[in-house]
């Protein structure tokens, strides 16, 4: 049996199509699923809710969090022999797509549908959620710890971008790490110029999720091998467009070009990163002065709570 996972090449995700050609809505169907489960598998973490409206012309609505997942889907509706419109999915890759709550009741139970089939997990009083959708009187909403989950929109109250870019900047007793924090920024730089290396953890050749790994570990903390992995730690400090709660130590979690999390770098403040990439190895990049790259930022995670 084929084993779907996230997949990093497009080439991987073309192999396995489980049709050759659109010939009903069921195949169109068939295909939106497949290629949400090789770039999207863990629906506790990534939106991918899309719907076939018509497959003459073949058209897709909905909601992904990920655009770049939306790539692999016309990639693979190309290789079934027709185009794929896509226009009108909406994707939560920009500041102006996301509000923002605070909870307001004792707990806030986040469920798997707007039908309260399952209960996924429980935000608490006065924790802060990212409203992604808001469908009558319930709400698609991340948890702090990146969970989603369908909440009432009678536990929380609406507050600013302001207001929850300083809940997250005061949070999880930044004065206690602080010093802690600069150490591992003093980590990071020592391995500046090592050469990338995929597999690799130390300074002799490195990755990215092996980088953030290494620094990691020498002040005492084991993060799983792979950045998609690493992805489901931490809590949520910072998304497309609003980087102000990044602190030093903080993760930076970013696309492939058809999906998935591909990439992962570790803050230095709220205006510069450090990551193993390509043939520059461990280099330091500054926000505004890599636009292509910030383009498939997907969030950042807090590991130091």
């Amino acid at each position: 049996m084929t084993q779907l996972q996230p997949r990093r090449n497009i080439n991987r995700i073309l192999e396995d199509l489980p049709i050759d050609r659109i010939a009903s809505m069921r195949d169109a169907e068939m295909l939106c699923d497949y290629v949400g489960r090789c770039t999207s598998p863990d629906v506790r973490l990534q939106v991918w809710d899309l719907n076939v409206e018509s497959i003459d012309p073949f058209l897709v609505k909905g909601f992904a969090s990920n655009p770049f997942a939306l790539n692999a889907l016309q990639k693979a509706a190309e290789a079934a022999g027709c185009s794929c419109d896509v226009s009108f999915v909406q994707t939560f890759s920009q500041a102006d797509a996301f509000s923002f709550g605070r909870v307001v009741k004792t707990e806030c139970p986040l469920f798997l549908t707007r039908e309260k089939e399952e209960r996924l997990d429980t935000a608490v009083q006065n924790d802060p959620l990212i409203v992604l959708r808001r469908v009558e009187c319930r709400a698609l909403v991340h948890a702090p710890n990146g969970y989603l989950g369908w909440v009432d929109n009678s536990d929380y109250r609406t507050i600013s971008r302001e207001e929850w870019t300083k809940i997250i900047s005061r949070q999880n007793s930044i004065a206690f790490f602080g010093d802690l924090r600069k150490e591992m920024a003093g980590i990071a730089k020592r391995f500046l110029g090592a050469p990338y290396v995929w597999g690799g953890v130390d300074e002799s050749g490195i990755d990215c999720s092996g980088f953030v790994g290494s620094v990691y570990r020498q002040i005492g903390v084991q993060l799983p091998r792979d950045a998609d992995q690493q992805f489901a730690a931490g809590v949520i400090c910072a998304l497309p467009g609003i980087y102000d709660g990044f602190r030093e130590g903080d993760l930076l979690f970013f696309s492939g070009d058809y999906g998935g999390v591909s990439h992962v770098g570790m803050a230095l403040g709220p205006h510069e990163f450090i990551h193993a990439r390509g043939e520059n190895g461990v280099e330091i990049t500054k926000m505004q002065e890599d636009e292509q790259l910030m383009k498939s930022f997907l969030l950042g995670k807090r590991i130091l709570r």
